[in-house]
């Protein structure tokens, strides 16, 4: 089988695409490249980074992939974003910029994740712009963002073309959960059911086994909860992880600061805070011991009550993937009095 993606508005095709979870690199791309993917579906338009080696084909066929040189060609000269050129000028030449931090740079002026301009400066400073600049330039993306139109999105060629069509290989439908009483009429194997929150997560998760069943919750509204109040923060599972460290930021520095040490920007833009908590999961059990910061998961059952499990007893072996008989985890929920100040 083979199978076309969108790469800087050509079709770029692979061959030898045995399903969905194939791993493919992007050509001509070195390896700490970062690469900035844009979508639009019926749920509206997103953006976020990608690596460019080792891609689960299935994660890019409904996405449109650009690259630094690319991005740069449009913001030199794409009258759209002028906005964006003109304030980025008036900090530093647009030609100094190493390539991920130009990627970062359109990636914080589109994307849809609310974030700070002390987060972006701090994603900056990462990418190896000076502290001071850093600054300046994540408050003149986030002016440049509050003026920003629809109609800047016209630097994206095609962007009414839609996904490149080609021939796909075969897949096990993929069934999508969109609330709660749609879960609970289910009847699930615990042997074949595979749950997934996240859309990297669901082509890496697939196996290729033919009786494995795959189904989505990421649409459940309840998994994607973000809300603080005076004693809690309640992150929902289906959560990005930069949405997640944008309300840890300063309620939860511990959690921020552990995400950022243990994930890259493109596993920040991709990855669901359930996701993570399975591939960190010890890591994340360290860390609530030593500060005193307690987690627990929130559980609904088929009435919509809510149970706590701490996080210490929750995740099996096999984390969330599997069936957890009867209940359906939805968000974590951080107790703030408990923790201590970094």
């Amino acid at each position: 089988m083979y199978l076309d993606i969108s790469f800087n508005g050509k079709p770029l095709t692979f061959n030898n695409i045995h399903n969905f979870s194939t791993r493919v690199n992007i050509p001509g791309c070195k390896e700490n490249e970062l690469l900035l993917a844009f979508k639009k579906d019926i749920n509206g338009i997103s953006f976020s980074l990608l690596p460019p080696n080792k891609l689960p084909i299935g994660y890019l066929t409904d996405k449109q992939i650009f690259n630094h040189e690319f991005l740069l060609n449009q913001l030199l000269s794409d009258t759209s974003i002028e906005g964006l050129r003109n304030a980025i000028l008036e900090i530093t030449d647009i030609h100094e910029l190493n390539h991920v931090t130009l990627v970062l740079i359109i990636y914080f002026f589109f994307s849809d994740a609310s974030m700070s301009v002390t987060q972006m400066a701090d994603w900056l400073n990462e990418s190896g712009v000076s502290s001071e600049d850093s600054e300046s330039l994540a408050m003149a993306i986030y002016m440049a963002g509050t003026e920003r139109q629809d109609d800047d999105l016209n630097f994206i060629p095609g962007l009414e073309s839609g996904i490149l069509n080609s021939s796909k290989p075969e897949l096990p439908e993929i069934q999508l959960i969109n609330s709660v009483q749609c879960f609970f009429s289910h009847s699930f194997s615990p042997d074949t059911a595979r749950f997934v929150y996240d859309d990297y997560q669901q082509y890496c998760n697939f196996s290729g086994e033919k009786n494995q069943e795959l189904y989505y919750c990421g649409n459940i509204p309840e998994t994607s909860f973000l809300v603080e109040d005076h004693d809690h923060l309640i992150l929902g599972l289906s959560c990005r992880l930069s949405e997640v460290m944008s309300i840890c930021e300063f309620s939860a520095p511990e959690i921020y600061t552990f995400i950022k040490h243990q994930c890259s920007f493109s596993e920040r833009s991709s990855m669901s805070l359930v996701s993570f908590i399975e591939k960190f999961y010890s890591g994340i059990i360290q860390l609530a011991s030593e500060t005193g910061i307690n987690c627990s998961i929130k559980l609904l059952d088929n009435h919509q009550k809510a149970f706590a499990i701490n996080l210490q007893d929750c995740v099996s072996p096999f984390g969330f993937s599997y069936a957890i008989p009867g209940y359906l985890p939805v968000f974590m929920d951080i107790e703030k009095a408990r923790q201590t100040v970094v």
